[in-house]
């Protein structure tokens, strides 16, 4: 469990922010969160503390979420947005947009999070595929990474 203890002001911001907000640490220990992170990722808030962070993090985006954290954690300051995807309770994956900041005081990284599922990458690529396919001038091909291949028709 967290062993950060908040102070009532930090407690007033996890109540406050409307957005997904998840208090963690470099460690993998998760520290804090608020109702709309728990609605994100379905879990209560003691499972949320239970659990390592990583743990939601999908396994492909790991290596790129640790880069981000690992450049504000050596050099502060606030990362750019950027995309991963979270597994949620029941294995339930969520396309998300970061932004995180770590307090240089405690080392806790503040992180807050857009839900973007329905404007996912895959989601996109696969709804654009759908689209040019129905077109008799092009066809498209979807890949399983969520990238797609358009052809042009030939000319005759």
């Amino acid at each position: 469990m967290s062993a950060h203890q908040f102070s009532d002001r930090e407690r007033r911001l996890l109540e406050l922010v409307r957005e997904p907000l998840f208090v963690t640490s470099r460690d993998g220990l998760s520290h804090g969160v608020n109702s709309a992170g728990l609605r994100m990722t379905g879990l209560t808030e003691e499972q949320f503390l239970r659990i390592s962070w990583w743990s939601l993090i999908h396994e492909a985006d790991r290596d790129a979420a640790e880069g981000h954290l690992a450049d504000i954690l050596d050099h502060g300051g606030t990362t750019e947005p950027f995309r991963i995807r979270v597994i949620g309770d029941g294995g339930r994956v969520r396309w998300i947009e970061a932004q995180s900041t770590v307090d240089p005081d405690s080392g806790l990284i503040y992180t807050v999070a857009h839900d973007i599922t329905l404007n996912s990458p895959a989601r996109s690529a696969a709804s654009t595929s759908r689209r040019l396919s129905s077109s008799s001038s092009c066809s498209s091909r979807s890949s399983a990474s969520g990238s797609a291949t358009f052809r042009a028709p030939h000319a005759r």
